[in-house]
């Protein structure tokens, strides 16, 4: 037979029960985090995954970028930093973007995606433009350098100057690298 219990004992019984459930939790929980902090989080060497540069923590994200904490949100790129250090980028901010349009006259999808991407945020708009009427390829504003303008170009060597407020990016065909670097150089990490 059962022994008859009072509600009074069941609420003592069920208040211990959930306190060691709950000491256990937590007891696996510090573990866990140790174990984590311990051993890398992979259990291996992750040296390769990880790049340290001007105080900013670049981790591999495992599907062909690369992301570290900027302010209160993250940056992600094709490249860390140690990639693109051979690439010189003239001075420029993301202050000089900031709540502005950026007009693209680019020869590439995939530089103007990739610094569109990054950049959107910190934009009032992306739109395309032309800088020379004669070379316009679509119905766009004609703009000059008093405007926010990128003018990527497919030249015989890669590098990056600056007019005013244009950036002209020439690149041979690491079109990304050229892109990643600029970046790099806006965001105030090299």
């Amino acid at each position: 037979m059962r022994k008859i219990e009072t509600k009074e004992s069941r609420e003592k019984k069920d208040k211990r029960n959930k306190l060691i459930i709950g000491i256990i939790l937590i007891g696996l929980m510090v573990v866990s985090t140790a174990g984590y902090a311990s051993f890398g989080g992979g259990g291996g060497d992750d040296s390769e995954s990880k790049v340290v540069y001007n105080g900013y923590e670049f981790f591999e994200l495992g599907n062909g970028y690369w992301g570290t904490v900027y302010g209160e949100g993250e940056l992600i790129t094709a490249y860390n930093p140690e990639e693109t250090e051979e690439i010189i980028v003239p001075y420029v901010t993301l202050n000089q973007y900031y709540g502005n349009i950026l007009y693209f006259d680019s020869e590439s999808k995939e530089i103007k995606d990739e610094i569109s991407r990054v950049l959107f945020p910190y934009v009032t708009r992306i739109q395309d433009g032309c800088l020379y009427e004669d070379d316009c390829q679509g119905d766009w504003p004609i703009k000059n350098c008093t405007s926010n303008m990128i003018i990527v170009r497919n030249s015989p060597e890669t590098y990056i100057q600056k007019e005013d407020n244009c950036i002209m990016i020439n690149y041979v065909n690491e079109s990304l690298k050229v892109a990643d670097a600029f970046i790099f150089r806006a965001f105030e990490i090299t």
